[in-house]
């Protein structure tokens, strides 16, 4: 998720639809798209494409969900001060 709509690669509108944020908090997304990103693993710099960012104006930061990292395949080691993403 990213309130950052120029972030996304070829944007495209959708149905609205409603996100349940926890805390009986729920934000409207209304586009998505894919997001490139860049993440440093071992020093280097890994250049990746996260698909089917929903876009949500009023978030005030990005989301990634474990969950649907999880269900592309990912497996996750959460530590003290990172996380590791895997796909074997």
């Amino acid at each position: 998720m990213s309130h950052k709509k120029d972030w996304l690669q070829r944007f495209i509108e959708i149905t609205p639809m409603q996100i349940n944020m926890g805390g009986n908090t729920t934000l409207e997304a209304i586009g998505m798209r894919d997001m490139e990103v860049t993440m440093t693993m071992r020093g280097k710099n890994i250049h990746n494409v996260f698909k089917d960012v929903l876009y949500i104006f009023k978030i005030a930061k990005k989301f990634f969900l474990v969950s649907k990292g999880a269900s592309l395949g990912n497996v996750f080691q959460f530590e003290k001060n990172f996380c590791i993403i895997k796909n074997d």
